[in-house]
């Protein structure tokens, strides 16, 4: 939905202004996951998984995420894609 879009776009910001002030990026990122927006988490993730795929909190937070907003998985499709088989438990069944 638009709202979707515009909550997702929105997080994608949260999350490039706190790698922006970080040290590491990729601490920052994890941490990300862990944010009660599960747009952010969802912003976070996709960051994540392009700058370290094999973080092992990445799949877990992604498991949770999706399982608490399936309609997520259609932006997590390509974040999930990338991932290959570590993200294989993910697929809908």
């Amino acid at each position: 939905s638009e709202q979707e879009d515009e909550e997702l776009a929105a997080a994608v910001l949260v999350v490039l202004r706190r790698i922006d002030g970080a040290e590491a990026p990729v601490p920052a990122l994890a941490a990300a996951l862990k944010e009660t927006s599960p747009h952010v988490r969802l912003a976070a993730a996709a960051a994540l998984a392009r700058a370290e795929p094999g973080h092992p909190a990445l799949v877990p937070a992604l498991q949770r995420l999706l399982e608490r907003q399936p309609h997520f998985f259609a932006y997590a499709a390509d974040t999930l894609a990338a991932l290959g088989p570590r993200a294989a438990a993910l697929a809908p069944k």
